[in-house]
């Protein structure tokens, strides 16, 4: 790699963390799927056979801690508002390592080992989006430029922001990115905050040269397809 890349075409189509957010109360029947084990709201629950994965409708609220709280123990036992995994589903759960956090109206999900995962939904009043970090990278040189690549962009976009820091720990995000466009000698340069791609293209933006940090990193939040990389270069 060349030394002066300091994020070197780093994929961003595994998500790092996905969200479910909730506009109401969950209908029968209706899933919520992830990494392929999939739960189901129901107002009852099913005997003569129970049916593993499904649970309780009530508050939506209520619904996304019950979630979390089988993302945090897929072994977790049947219940009055719960039916268990099968030993398979829920082995397959424990192994993705996931962990969560909930509100009152959204479940995320982080994926700490941004391995490929899936998430989809039946729901009427609920609906998962997914984005993806790079790794965090020194903006210790001068100069930054990057430049976002997409690939096999069929309906879906990908849309890049850059957050940085000082410490490394709190992140904010960077609204002065300057855009490639074209302007002439008595227009300012164009500052953007994001980077949008709806095409198998490439696109390049730049930090301002008196604007200094010592870390950032590039957030992407992909819909519906399409594979996106970084590369980020300074001197």
């Amino acid at each position: 790699m060349d030394s002066k890349k300091v994020l070197d075409r780093v994929g961003l189509t595994k998500q790092s963390q996905y969200t479910l957010t909730t506009t109401g109360v969950f209908t029968n029947t209706q899933t919520i799927t992830i990494g392929g084990v999939v739960l189901t709201s129901v107002t009852a629950l099913s005997s003569g056979p129970a049916v593993a994965g499904e649970f309780v409708i009530g508050t939506a609220a209520a619904n996304l801690l019950q979630i979390l709280a089988v993302i945090e123990n897929p072994y977790l036992p049947t219940s009055a508002s719960w039916t268990a995994l099968s030993a398979t589903d829920s082995a397959k759960l424990a192994a993705l390592k996931l962990t969560a956090q909930a509100t009152s109206t959204t479940l995320t999900i982080f994926n700490p080992n941004f391995n490929s995962i899936t998430v989809a939904e039946t729901q009427s009043n609920a609906s998962w989006a997914g984005l993806s970090y790079s790794p965090a990278f020194s903006l210790a040189g001068d100069n930054t430029s990057i430049q976002f690549v997409a690939e096999n962009i069929t309906s879906g976009n990908g849309v890049l922001t850059l957050e940085v820091s000082n410490d490394g720990v709190n992140w904010v995000a960077y609204s002065r990115l300057t855009s490639n466009a074209t302007n002439t000698n008595v227009q300012q340069d164009v500052r953007v905050a994001s980077l949008t791609q709806s095409t198998n293209a490439s696109s390049v933006v730049t930090i301002p040269e008196t604007d200094n940090f010592a870390y950032g990193r590039i957030k992407v939040v992909t819909t519906t397809d399409g594979a996106c990389s970084v590369i980020v270069f300074n001197k």
